[in-house]
């Protein structure tokens, strides 16, 4: 009952115990298999996800984790649509990185309790985004962070950044 959060890699043999635990509030999944992320969702209770180098077609999976507060995705590729968030009704912070084939971000927007967004990409790869125009759906925002981008919107870029009544900064 004591545990609350938990790493599961992979090549865990008894990662299934994970349903045992009813406490649990955090899951790091580091290079997961298919069948550990699909799992997942049997996990309502959980409030942050941290997954990385994993492939999916699509994050529908995420849909039902109505607690989630926190989402770390890093060298997540596979899928371009990240509509699926909009079904977290308690989502405070997300963290993409090196999300491959996204470039459109407008599937974020109405997601009304997000404070925190950072989107990032790498030295040798620079995430691509098409425009800036979801922040102004994003009304609780109060810190947007980027790093190694690619703007592919026109001048001017952060013009949906006035938009928002609870922005406090921009990290790069």
């Amino acid at each position: 009952e004591s545990v609350k959060i938990i790493t599961i890699q992979k090549t865990d043999k008894n990662w299934r115990q994970v349903f045992e635990y009813p406490n649990l509030e955090e899951i790091t999944l580091p290079s997961p298999s298919k069948e550990q992320v699909e799992s997942i969702s049997k996990l309502p209770h959980i409030k942050r996800l941290r997954l990385s180098h994993f492939r999916p077609r699509t994050i529908d999976f995420i849909s039902q984790l109505k607690n989630l507060e926190e989402v770390v995705f890093e060298y997540v590729s596979g899928f371009n649509d990240l509509s699926p968030m909009q079904n977290l009704p308690r989502l405070k912070s997300l963290h993409l990185e090196n999300l491959r084939k996204v470039s459109n971000f407008e599937g974020l927007s109405g997601i009304n309790t997000l404070k925190y967004l950072h989107i990032d990409g790498t030295l040798d790869w620079r995430q691509p985004i098409e425009s800036f125009g979801f922040l102004k759906y994003l009304p609780a925002l109060e810190v947007f962070g980027l790093g190694f981008i690619k703007n592919l919107s026109k001048y001017p870029s952060f013009i949906s950044v006035l938009e928002l009544s609870n922005h406090k900064r921009i990290n790069n």
